[in-house]
Parts: C-alpha cells; sequence; structure tokens
C-alpha cells in the first residue's frame, strides 16, 4: 500500500508575512511536527488569501495526493477551508484544520476542525457556522493579531464543544483531554496537532 505524504500547510491572514514567523518557529521547535515538510502560504495579493483555488494552484500533488494539517490565521481560514472541502472531496485526506481566529467563516465538518479564538464573542459566533471538535478561547481575551504572533504568551481554556459523535468518528480512543485550563494555544496547536498525526501514522502501519 502506498502511503500518502504528510505535509503541514500554514495560511496566514492578510498581515504582513513576518507576522507568521512566530507560527513557523513553534512548529520547528515541536519534535513531532519538525518531521513533518512544511509549507507556508506567501500571497502576493489579498484577494489570494480568500480563495481556495489559488492555495491549490500553489499546493502541486503527484498521484497520491498528500496528507494534510493545516494551520490558518483569519482572512486565511477562507482560502484553507475552501482548500481541505476541496481537498476532501478530490481524493486527498486532511488530518485537521486549525483555524485561529476565523470569524465568520463556515465549515461543513468534513474533516475534524479546532477553533482557536482570542475572545469569547469569537469564540461563541464562530460556532454557530460550524464547531470545532475542541477548541480554544483566550483567557483573558487578547489582541487579535497577538493570538498568532505570540501563541505561547495567550492562556486560554480548551472547550469540548457539545458535537459529541465527532469524538467517536474522529477521536477514538482518547482516554482524557489535555488539562482545560492554564493552557496556551501553542500548547493547543503542537497537542492536538500531533494527536492528529500521531493517529494517521498508526491507521496507515
Amino acid at each position: 500500500m502506498v502511503i500518502p505524504e504528510m505535509l503541514l500547510v500554514v495560511c496566514g491572514g492578510m498581515q504582513h508575512p513576518q507576522d507568521t514567523q512566530a507560527i513557523v518557529r513553534l512548529i520547528r521547535a515541536d519534535p513531532g511536527l519538525n518531521q513533518l515538510p512544511l509549507r507556508v502560504f506567501t500571497p502576493e495579493s489579498w484577494a489570494a488569501v480568500l480563495s481556495g483555488s489559488s492555495l491549490r494552484g500553489w499546493l502541486t500533488s503527484g498521484p497520491a495526493p498528500p496528507r494534510l494539517m493545516i494551520w490558518a490565521f483569519s482572512a486565511g481560514c477562507m482560502g484553507a477551508a475552501a482548500l481541505a472541502n476541496y481537498w476532501q472531496c478530490h481524493g486527498g485526506e486532511v488530518l485537521a484544520l486549525f483555524m485561529v481566529d476565523g470569524w465568520g467563516v463556515p465549515w461543513s465538518q468534513v474533516a475534524p476542525l479546532h477553533r482557536l479564538s482570542h475572545d469569547a464573542f469569537t469564540h461563541t459566533t464562530s460556532n454557530y457556522l460550524g464547531e470545532g471538535v475542541i477548541n480554544f478561547v483566550a483567557n483573558p481575551a487578547v489582541d487579535h493579531r497577538h493570538l498568532w504572533q505570540s501563541p505561547q504568551l495567550v492562556t486560554g481554556q480548551q472547550i469540548l464543544t457539545r458535537q459529541s459523535y465527532l469524538f467517536q468518528r474522529w477521536l477514538p480512543g482518547l482516554q482524557g483531554l489535555p488539562p482545560s485550563s492554564d493552557a496556551t494555544a501553542a500548547n493547543f496547536l503542537c497537542t492536538w496537532s500531533n494527536y492528529h498525526l500521531s493517529r494517521a501514522v498508526s491507521e496507515s502501519c
């Protein structure tokens, strides 16, 4: 059996690409995630940030499309969601999608989603457009860009959503959650990314 390549894709928003450097450093410092090939999307125009087709054109794939783990921020969540839906519908696989302050971006639950929000309002209102399986909300609230620029400094709570059936489908055998308080956005991103990565590897063996 041919095991598809795994790829970690980072989609920033409309802010300066330098704002994404903390996320890249976070990935490179993680013993598990730094084993994955990393692709950071740096669009040439603001319209490309919103475009799933721009992301698809940027990602090249061979006969077996790579499995994707996607981290996206702000407006970048729009293009990332479109990419994830397309990928799942055309023979690819999305291990998980992490929307960091993807306010107003809907989700159709075709793959595991985790939403991270800079305040309670963003967390509550985003859930109406599609809950993540486990979400993170900053507490105390922080500036929108701070959540992406300095995730290691953002504390908050991890929240189990009402969509319990998603856990049975996507998080089988889970024997407990990481701490629900005193967590950081960085820990949340790395912990759950490694969970989905480990599960994918075990299923491929």
